[in-house]
């Protein structure tokens, strides 16, 4: 199911050569999930880390519920690339805050260490090399509006591992993402950027 549901809602991102790549359109995929009751015990997820995924934001700390991870081959002769997307479950207990998601892509070069870079940067030469380019929303889980933050090129890096067919990625330093959106005003009080962890996230 998943799959079809990635093959019905990306849009064009860009021309590599002549083959396009898709983009997924994010908030609509988890809403979906979460309607379609996709959890954390789904076949093909590395039951046992669990209770470790999860990701930090600035104070805040948000908990792995629902994932999905895809793959396509924009050129023949390249890398896979995968597509991933991550969200808590419910509505948090951070007040303005509560709920998290992160949307993000790699190209499948193996287990680890991938250079965070921007999307721009990943889109134009992230078949080249390892490296990885995400966002990171807050304020999902509360009706009161969302503010999105995104990486940048920058000598940080994360940590990826193979499991169970999935890419858990873990950060060993602070990584900082900048304000890129706000929606529907954005969350009250949030800052321009932050600075990002995670632990075990698929």
């Amino acid at each position: 199911m998943e799959r079809n549901l990635l093959h019905l809602l990306i849009e064009p991102r860009m021309v590599w050569g002549k083959l396009k790549i898709q983009r997924i359109r994010p908030l609509v995929v988890l809403l979906i999930l979460v309607s379609c009751g996709v959890s954390e015990d789904s076949e093909n997820k590395p039951l046992e880390k669990l209770s470790d995924a999860s990701w930090q934001m600035g104070d805040f700390i948000y908990k792995r519920g629902v994932s999905i991870q895809s793959t396509s081959r924009p050129n023949p002769q390249g890398p896979e690339l995968r597509t991933f997307v991550i969200s808590t479950s419910g509505p948090g207990n951070h007040g303005p805050f509560s709920g998290s998601s992160i949307t993000g892509y790699l190209y499948e070069m193996g287990d680890g260490e991938y250079r965070v870079v921007s999307e721009d940067f990943f889109f134009e030469k992230g078949h080249t090399g390892k490296f990885i380019t995400f966002n990171c929303s807050i304020g999902i889980g509360v009706s009161t509006g969302s503010t999105m933050y995104s990486t940048s090129n920058s000598q940080e890096s994360v940590n990826v591992t193979i499991k169970d067919s999935e890419y858990v990625l873990t950060t060993e330093k602070e990584i900082i993402l900048e304000k890129e959106l706000d929606v529907h005003g954005g969350v009250t009080g949030a800052k321009n950027q932050y600075p990002f962890k995670a632990k075990s996230i698929f």
